[in-house]
């Protein structure tokens, strides 16, 4: 007998994206000009740097700057330098744009699962900065292209997660790779966090960046990338 709790929470996951989508037309503006566009640092971020530091605001907008250097833009996304991809800017692209539009008012268009609708979904969806999906890698390890491919295919049974596969293989490999770079960049994030706590206005220099990214994907949290 087919559970109802999945049509359950995909009804009111709709009916919250409803509500998104109704308050976007009462003010105005489209569906996609009320998705956010630019990346912004997560809640904890901004929480740590209030706390630490006397100028927030600052500290936030020389960690994007890093960010950027390193992973481009909401828009224009890219592999830090040096990792091997397959993928061409206008691919990257493509696929930042069907994650915007599929899964960003869900799971927040950075991944830390705060996007609009999430406000009435339960259980949460998932928070990309955790490092790993354990419906996809139920043993802990870092999420692979191969399985991340699967759980988008086929959604997730008893929750909010719908299946993806009207967008056909091709596109959703182009997602999966696109949440696997959110999963490092949020990672990294933590980091530069971290280094700009301990050197404070001024310390995220290139060199400082580059180094901060060597030592992370040396370390056994570095995630597996696209095409590894």
């Amino acid at each position: 007998m087919k559970s109802p709790v999945q049509p359950l929470r995909i009804g009111i996951l709709a009916l919250g994206w409803t509500l998104v989508c109704l308050g976007s037309w009462l003010a105005g503006c489209s569906i996609d000009e009320a998705l956010p566009s630019a990346w912004v640092l997560g809640p904890t971020s901004k929480e740590r740097l209030a706390q630490g530091t006397q100028d927030p605001k600052a500290a936030e907008q020389e960690i994007l700057r890093a960010l950027e250097s390193l992973f481009g833009t909401a828009t224009a996304p890219h592999w830090p330098l040096g990792d091997s991809q397959p993928e061409g800017a206008k691919v990257l692209a493509q696929a930042a744009q069907t994650y915007r539009e599929e899964c960003s008012h869900c799971h927040g268009l950075e991944g830390y699962g705060n996007g609009p609708s999430s406000q009435f979904i339960q259980p949460k969806p998932w928070n990309f900065a955790l490092g790993v999906f354990p419906r996809s890698a139920p043993d802990g390890s870092e999420p692979k292209l191969p399985a991340l491919v699967t759980l988008l295919e086929n959604g997730i049974a008893s929750s909010s997660m719908p299946h993806f596969a009207r967008l056909g293989k091709p596109v959703l490999m182009g997602v999966a790779g696109h949440v696997l770079l959110l999963l490092k960049r949020t990672q990294v994030e933590t980091k530069l966090v971290d280094a700009y706590l301990q050197g404070g206005p001024g310390s995220l220099t290139p060199e400082r960046v580059e180094g901060i990214l060597e030592t992370w994907s040396a370390g056994p949290q570095s995630l597996a990338q696209p095409g590894r």
